[in-house]
């Protein structure tokens, strides 16, 4: 994702990201789109965002998806996401995803929560929003 597609034409997206998002990120989205523009690598950079599975499984029985067809749902808990997500702290855009509904997960508001107010992602989830 390169800084013209995050903002081109969009300049309430561009005010909300700028003052949501630390100098560090801010730093770490103009180095990722230098080194994509030019094609070099930058070993600091880490990624503009991050998708986390938070939940493997799921309540429906969709045609298009075999979420449902894991025997065992599993969960990602809120130690092991702090763990993932502070090692990605320069990253800006975060995604509960996977092959599941998040919201059957009991720590998703704690993990987007987490990831919003203490390390200052700007988190979007995809959801059935059946729960």
């Amino acid at each position: 994702m390169s800084v013209i597609e995050i903002f081109e034409g969009k300049k309430e997206r561009f005010n909300y990201v700028y003052k949501k998002i630390s100098p560090k990120k801010l730093i770490n989205l103009i180095s990722a789109n230098i080194a994509q523009r030019f094609g070099i690598f930058i070993s600091e950079i880490q990624p503009i965002d991050i998708q986390l599975e938070t939940t493997r499984g799921c309540n429906f029985k969709c045609v298009m998806c075999d979420a449902w067809k894991f025997k065992r749902i599993s969960f990602l808990h809120l130690e092991e996401a702090k763990r993932i997500l502070n090692q990605f702290n320069s990253s800006i855009f975060l995604t509960p995803y996977g092959i599941g509904e998040p919201f059957l997960n009991k720590h998703i508001y704690d993990i987007v929560r987490y990831a919003s107010f203490k390390l200052k992602f700007i988190v979007g989830i995809t959801s059935n929003f059946s729960v």
